[in-house]
């Protein structure tokens, strides 16, 4: 028992003195000398401008304490929904990329498919060609003859024309006329 009063007393004796603040006692007029007087009413209008002081002290702190735990708070949630836009651009990138190798993929089955396709047809072409033969050429049919009418068509015959020195044009299947190379003309 002893002891733990000694120890007591030694932890009270080492504990740090607390110093108090003076008061801002207002001075009301100038006076030659350095002591002051103040009255009881003074001292007491004194502590209550401290009381005001220290109120708006403890509420300035309070306010700071406030706006630190609003910036705190405004600060985790922009993280948060950075974190967030970042996940959803993640995800759409995501889905994006998937979309395009899907797309690829389908252009690469359309492709191998039309090459199969193509792969088809030449094979079958192949087959049919030696059966077929070479085309033939169409031929003209032959002209019609003309019915004697009179003497009008007898002189016609009758009169004998030279022969053109160029062949006649030839026709391609869609009727155009094709005109002779021109190595092969008679004059070159």
């Amino acid at each position: 028992m002893e002891r733990d009063g000694l120890q007591d007393a030694l932890s009270h004796a080492r504990s740090k003195p607390t110093k108090s603040k003076p008061l801002p006692l207002i001075q009301r007029k100038e006076t030659r000398s350095k002591t002051q007087w103040y009255s009881p009413r003074g001292v007491n209008e004194a502590r209550h401008f401290q009381n005001v002081f220290d109120q708006e002290e403890r509420d300035d702190e309070l306010r700071k304490h406030t706006e630190r735990e609003l910036r705190e708070s405004n600060r985790k949630l922009k993280q948060k929904l950075d974190a967030e836009k970042e996940a959803a651009a993640a995800t759409r990138r995501k889905g994006a990329a998937e979309r395009a190798r899907l797309k690829r993929e389908e252009v690469a089955q359309r492709k191998a498919e039309r090459d199969r396709q193509k792969q088809e047809r030449d094979a079958a072409e192949a087959i049919q060609l030696p059966r077929k033969g070479k085309r033939k050429v169409s031929q003209s049919t032959a002209p019609r003859k003309k019915q004697n009418r009179g003497a009008a068509a007898a002189r016609s015959r009758l009169v004998a024309t030279a022969r053109s020195p160029t062949p006649p044009p030839t026709y391609n299947s869609r009727g155009r006329k094709i005109a002779p190379r021109k190595k092969f003309e008679p004059g070159s």
